[in-house]
């Protein structure tokens, strides 16, 4: 009876160190809340995708040894270590943390991923965690370069099949003598061989990878504010680690486009609690997201701020902060700390990485080798017009038609109509004919989906433009004379005429009796306006003296100017008496003149 009493007694003390780690292990914030999946990225305190803010949880683990198996087994050829990891199959530090499939590096990392999903991770912080790691990863870059990065190229290949991101680790150390990456004198030293060896590796690979969607940021260097580190290198001087950290983000700042952190500790020997210590360990280095590590077992709501305090002190500085490590070390083997969690996202953090996957639901998983995710079609916006063209334009004026739809798009035109072309999204020109021509605007997306609309343009014939009517206030009387040809009976008249292209003159004189030219037909009579220039005189004489002769007017009368021959010899008019209103006049009175004196001298003589 007392040893079931003994064995009871074991077994509640187990359970009492198990349950704060697991009593809220299903309320734990959930990745698989996330929406989509694309290019990482920050701006302020916000965390982007494909440039849009997100909201959504990135949740993972803390992976130090996977990569590192990979380089021995697949670039140095120990197979015996293919498939090993830190934590996805077993619990932390057994030796259970083995993937079967691992024939070739793909089967190796999509089985990873793979299980990573089925865990609910979708963020793994994978890289170099010590001197061991960063040596693996930095003498495989040295050594054998292009299969190093082809190792690499696949498993983010890999990861964002199975949408998973990458907090991808370059370099670390939890012990000194820190690795020298063959060179001399300490990395923290920037005057060393050492540290310009170790910005050469980090520049190289963050180029290399610069493409890959799955890397959500750069850890250019794990705990390197280690308690070990800190006691035996800084000295516990945070200025000068501040100094140090500050050179590391300044000599690698714009080589990626990816955002970079650096995996600080931030709470030991070194920095203590507060905004202060904070800013000095990860605030205001130079990174575009800020780090923090945490092990502890405290639970409660009383101890939330162990949280929510370094959540305000990022939100002060402009930046999100990650939680690059965390776990509830209140046990053995370690657990999730899913209070932290909890609090963390509580506060409004977004980041986290669990140091281990123990006490996540479904762990260690058992199963055989998964499938590829099923591939889901993208929802795609509609692509249509949102535009009607003019169908219509005249001759000479200018034709406009905007095109618009509605996601963005290039345009093409095919149109037989010379006049028009597009410009940027606009098909215009000005017609200069008369006619019906066919459109044809194609709208391309970059998904490679078109569209295209087809109009008929009329342009039509413009109308004819009558010339103006010019009324004459007061008309010349006209005479119409015919003049015959051969006719030996008609009167003689003296008729003004242009020369002909022969040169003969213009006087000339019809009647009987008038010769025929030889080598010339008989012209038929030609009807010809003449204004008589006796007509014109006695209306614009007797004009002069306000008679209403001749239907006169108290005006003079005013005859048609005088005609080139040409314009005379087409129109068949010919004008007599002068070429002015001036002349008729100044003749009018020389006329009246003469009569006058002869009336006065005639009259003398008869008295």
């Amino acid at each position: 009876m007392k040893n079931i009493y003994r064995k009871l007694a074991v077994a509640l003390a187990v359970t009492a160190l198990l349950l704060p780690a697991m009593i809220t292990i299903y309320g734990t914030p959930s990745a698989s809340a996330a929406s989509s999946y694309g290019r990482f990225g920050v701006s302020g305190t916000n965390i982007l995708i494909n440039g849009e803010v997100t909201s959504q949880k990135f949740f993972g683990v803390v992976e130090t040894t996977a990569l590192q198996w990979a380089i021995l087994a697949y670039i140095y050829g120990e197979t015996g270590v293919a498939g090993k990891t830190s934590h996805l199959n077993g619990p932390d530090t057994s030796d259970k943390g083995y993937i079967p499939y691992h024939e070739t590096p793909e089967q190796f990392w999509h089985q990873y991923f793979a299980i990573s999903a089925y865990y609910d991770c979708n963020m793994v912080r994978m890289g170099a965690g010590d001197k061991w790691g960063t040596s693996l990863q930095y003498n495989a870059w040295v050594e054998h370069r292009e299969q190093y990065f082809d190792l690499l190229r696949i498993m983010c290949d890999e990861a964002e099949e199975h949408g998973v991101w990458l907090c991808f680790v370059m370099a670390g150390s939890q012990e000194y003598p820190t690795f020298t990456y063959g060179g001399s004198g300490s990395v923290f030293d920037t005057s060393s061989s050492a540290y310009s060896n170790y910005l050469a590796y980090c520049k190289d690979t963050m180029r290399a990878l610069e493409g890959e969607v799955s890397i959500a940021m750069w850890d250019v260097f794990n705990e390197p504010d280690h308690d070990i580190v800190a006691t035996n290198y800084w000295k516990n001087d945070k200025v000068k680690f501040n100094t140090w950290s500050k050179a590391v983000a300044s000599a690698t700042a714009g080589i990626s486009a990816h955002p970079r952190t650096m995996g600080i500790a931030g709470l030991g020997k070194m920095f203590s609690w507060g905004q202060s210590d904070f800013n000095l360990a990860t605030g205001n280095c130079g990174f575009e997201i800020l780090h923090r590590h945490y092990y502890a077992s405290a639970t409660g709501a009383s101890n939330a701020y162990l949280f929510s305090d370094p959540e305000k002190w990022a939100d002060a500085v402009g930046k999100p902060l990650y939680w690059g490590e965390i776990a509830y070390n209140g046990v053995y083997p370690l657990t999730r700390y899913t209070f932290g969690e909890q609090s963390i996202a509580n506060a409004g953090g977004q980041l986290v990485a669990a140091m281990v996957l123990t006490g996540t639901p479904n762990y260690p998983y058992t199963g055989g080798l998964l499938p590829d995710p099923v591939a889901k079609e993208p929802v795609l916006a509609e692509l249509k017009f949102t535009s009607a063209p003019p169908t219509s334009g005249a001759v000479g004026s200018g034709y406009s038609y905007p095109v618009t739809t509605t996601i963005a798009t290039t345009l093409t035109l095919t149109t037989n109509a010379p006049f028009l072309s597009l410009s940027g999204n606009t098909v215009a020109g000005t017609p200069d004919r008369a006619g019906s021509f066919s459109v044809k605007v194609v709208a391309k997306a970059a998904d490679g989906r078109s569209i295209e609309q087809s109009y008929t343009l009329t342009v039509p014939v413009p109308p004819v433009q009558e010339p103006p009517v010019v009324n004459d206030p007061d008309p010349v009387e006209d005479v119409n004379i015919t003049t015959p040809g051969n006719n030996d009976n008609a009167p003689v008249t003296n008729v003004t005429q242009p020369s002909d292209q022969n040169g003969t003159s213009g006087n000339s004189t019809t009647g009987p009796g008038s010769p025929e030219i030889p080598g010339k037909e008989s012209k038929k009579p030609v009807t010809k306006t003449v204004t008589s220039w006796r007509n014109s005189w006695a209306k614009n004489f007797f004009s002069w003296f306000k008679w209403p002769l001749f239907g006169g007017s108290s005006s003079v009368a005013q005859p048609a100017a005088v005609q080139t021959a040409s314009s005379a010899s087409q129109s068949g008019a010919y004008a007599l008496g002068g070429t002015s209103d001036s002349s008729l006049a100044m003749i009018s009175l020389a006329a009246t003149g003469a009569l006058a004196g002869a009336y006065f001298w005639v009259s003398r003589k008869l008295l």
